[in-house]
């Protein structure tokens, strides 16, 4: 009788929680795209497994919509065609919400990248600690290589999708996952990167990090978990309208190359950057096979802007770069869009490669820090400035500036959350073409009962009707719990219970 009354209780308790929280009853939701072409049309979020992955549906009728952050704004002229543009770089314009761009964005790489992934591993190149972090909402390290956001979190917002990204690895230690929960809500804005890997296996291993073909393996697993949740064909119409993004490449030449007395006997340096192109196309192959369509590669930076880089070298130019590093990493970029790019378009079905010129964006940055509001772009703000990164920026770390907005660099090696936004609003105003950005994406709702996909129009009632029974539902079985909470009292009250 006791457990009866315990269950009784807790029952209650889930029930109350779940009327404000209320989602549709059925579990495999999922809207299918339709680009909007003369007419106004109503947007709605990607669900899967009752998981809101933006937590309201949005209606484009000609007019912006304000009821969010997010730096896109979205309108649609007479003709129903979008005029959606992102703002210039480094203009702070009033944010406005819309529904996602695009249903998901996944990004594979290395510290650019690390979400939290490398909190789960036994290595060195971490930053689950003070002061990284500092400067998010709840001031608490996650594993980001930075006083904030990482690009790629700008990336995600910019989208419409959820400000930060989630490390892979995050959702694998989740307790309901360790508990085989089948109902754990799968995220669509995941990080599979691990700091201080690179295209070479080799780069990852020196420091225990995960491997690109290690983070191309968790991705094959995450993508079967979506499979189970919704089918092969809802997971094929997400990922083929997905962004995937490759941000590596540094670590194999500041980490490895340069400091391999056996790399550099075996390869000289024109052959470690066709080895290194070469690893870049299979990786783009790999992911291709796996259901992506739309890949952004980010360039290699300017690796002599670098303060740890300019610190070692003792030289540079008038801007205190060291020009011949940044040579190298210019004719790779130069390859990758000459060579790599076109001969991967011409041989993979259906593929947009956008290159993401982060080397540009970063040096003009560098070389005119008042344009974008920054005092300092030589020096770090951790510690010295000079070399702090990883476990040498901590909280004992002497001299770590008060605000990192005045910065170029958080570390030795990374932006600041300040010059990750600029750089994220660069990044996509060069891929919102390639993309074909300029047209949202609306997604059609599949009825649970009746398996038809709903006309745009009528989503939103739908969606509204749907939780309102849901509610209708769930208060019945409250009154119901009430009733027999009346009933067996009192019998329990005999008992001596």
């Amino acid at each position: 009788m006791l457990g009866l009354a315990f269950g009784i209780v807790l029952v209650s308790l889930q029930l109350l929680s779940s009327i404000s929280t209320c989602r549709p009853i059925a579990t495999n939701y999922i809207y299918h795209h339709y680009n909007v072409n003369n007419h106004t049309s109503t947007r709605t979020d990607i669900k899967v497994n009752n998981h809101d992955t933006s937590g309201r549906a949005a209606s484009y009728n000609g007019d912006i919509i304000n009821n969010h952050t997010n730096d896109v704004s979205t309108t649609l002229d007479d003709d129903g065609h979008s005029n959606q543009q992102p703002p210039p770089a480094g203009h702070h314009m009033q944010r406005h919400y819309v529904a996602p761009i695009v249903p998901a964005l996944f990004a594979f790489g290395d510290s650019t990248v690390d979400a939290g992934n490398n909190n789960h591993l036994t290595t060195i190149s971490r930053s689950d600690f003070s002061p990284y972090g500092r400067d998010l909402p709840d001031k608490r390290p996650s594993g980001r290589f930075c006083n904030g956001k990482l690009v790629i979190d700008y990336v995600a917002e910019k989208l419409g999708l959820q400000p930060r990204m989630v490390a892979y690895l995050d959702t694998k230690s989740d307790i309901r996952t360790r508990l085989g929960c089948p109902n754990m809500p799968l995220h669509l804005e995941v990080s599979f990167g691990s700091a201080s890997s690179g295209f070479l296996d080799s780069t990852a291993t020196h420091f225990n990090a995960l491997s690109l073909r290690k983070q191309v393996d968790h991705f094959k697993e995450y993508r079967q978990r979506l499979v189970e949740e919704i089918g092969e064909e809802d997971v094929m119409e997400i990922l083929e309208n997905a962004i995937f993004i490759i941000s590596t490449g540094t670590n194999d030449y500041v980490n490895n190359y340069f400091v391999n007395p056996y790399l550099r006997s075996k390869y000289s340096l024109a052959q470690f950057q066709t080895l290194i192109l070469g690893l870049c196309a299979q990786l783009i192959k790999d992911i291709h096979g796996l259901g992506a369509r739309r890949v952004g590669v980010v360039s290699l930076p300017p690796i002599g802007c670098l303060p740890a880089i300019r610190t070692i070298y003792r030289k540079g130019n008038g801007h205190g770069c060291v020009e011949h590093l940044n040579n190298y990493t210019m004719r790779f970029n130069q390859e990758l869009q000459r060579n790599v790019f076109p001969l991967l378009q011409e041989n993979l079905s259906e593929l947009h490669v956008a290159y993401m010129d982060s080397n540009s964006a970063l040096l003009d940055i560098v070389n005119n820090p008042p344009k974008y509001g920054i005092k300092q772009a030589h020096k770090a703000c951790c510690g010295s400035g000079k070399l702090e990164v990883g476990i040498f920026c901590n909280k004992l770390s002497l001299g770590t500036c008060k605000d990192a907005r005045q910065y170029a660099f958080w570390d030795s090696f990374h932006p600041t959350d300040h010059t990750n936004e600029i750089l994220a609003t660069k990044l996509l105003e060069q891929v919102w073409k390639v993309f074909n950005l300029d047209h949202p994406y609306v997604y059609y709702y599949k009825n649970p009962t009746t398996n038809v996909h709903h006309k745009e129009e009528n989503v939103a009632i739908i969606i509204h009707m749907e939780q309102w029974r849901c509610r209708v539902f769930l208060l019945g079985g409250l009154l119901y719990i009430i009733h027999l909470i009346k009933q067996f009292f009192p019998k329990i009250v005999e008992l001596g219970f």
